[in-house]
């Protein structure tokens, strides 16, 4: 995932992006940023231009991208996520580790 994306929505800023794959695990069309197609010159003109002229939807898109990227990209809060899953993993049986940088899943 582009790392400048999440690093804008955390920080509380409006963000413009090309809609290719894996974006729109970050930003959400008109909730939490602005989609454009790429290539697609004028309509990211119009994008900015739209941000610039229109304080609330900046407003709006910048703090529902701030709560996305607390809620989905918070590296505390998906550290412990993965190692409960590990954890409940390999109490299961269907993971085992057989080296330090190794894991086997049956």
């Amino acid at each position: 995932l582009p790392t400048v994306l999440l690093e804008a929505l955390a920080l509380g800023l409006p963000a413009i992006s090309t809609s290719l794959p894996g974006i729109d695990e970050i930003i959400d069309h008109r909730r939490t940023g602005l989609l454009v197609p790429p290539a697609d010159g004028l309509g990211l003109a119009d994008s900015i231009a739209e941000l610039l002229s229109n304080p609330d939807l900046r407003r709006h898109l910048a703090a529902l991208g701030r709560e996305k990227a607390e809620a989905a990209f918070d590296v505390s809060r998906n550290t412990r996520r993965l190692l409960d899953l590990f954890a409940r993993s390999t109490a299961s049986g269907r993971l085992r580790v057989i080296d330090e940088h190794s894991l086997s899943v049956r």
